[in-house]
């Protein structure tokens, strides 16, 4: 026990998050492009890549099936050893992937989706812009130290 709060003792928030481990972030438009996709590790971006190629389908699947835009939801895809968390937002779909399903992440994923959105105003389906990455990234860049 002393040793988790000495480890843990600049970020004991992070105590929270011990099993979980971070492979990736992907923002998309619900036309299917990929405003970022960000691998954590050199190790997870051929996963990173598939995983996006994985979500632009999903959307066009989940689209057919629901109607998304109206509120928020949650899915999750289980791969061989990853789980795949989308949130599909009112403008965008966030999409993080991991090793295990966590509270904390889910939560973190809608905090980021919703700032987006916020911040974005209007996003068009078929078109991205540097304001849009840059923002994107942004936004991203305030919750990684966290789940890292």
């Amino acid at each position: 026990m002393l040793y988790l709060v000495l480890y843990f003792q600049k970020n004991p928030e992070k105590v929270v998050l011990l099993p979980v481990y971070v492979r990736g972030f992907l923002i998309h438009t619900y036309g299917g492009l990929s405003v970022v996709r960000r691998a954590i590790s050199r190790e997870a971006e051929r996963l990173v890549v598939l995983a996006s190629a994985l979500v632009a389908s999903l959307i066009s699947l989940e689209a057919t099936i629901i109607k998304l835009g109206k509120e928020y939801k949650m899915r999750t895809y289980d791969l061989i050893d990853s789980k795949i968390l989308i949130l599909f937002g009112k403008k965008s779909v966030g999409t993080v992937i991991i090793n295990r399903d966590n509270s904390v992440v889910r939560n973190i994923l809608n905090q980021i989706i919703s700032e987006f959105e916020d911040k974005i105003g209007s996003i068009d389906e078929g078109m991205i812009t540097n304001r849009e990455i840059d923002l994107a990234n942004s936004i991203i860049n305030k919750y990684i130290e966290f789940l890292i």
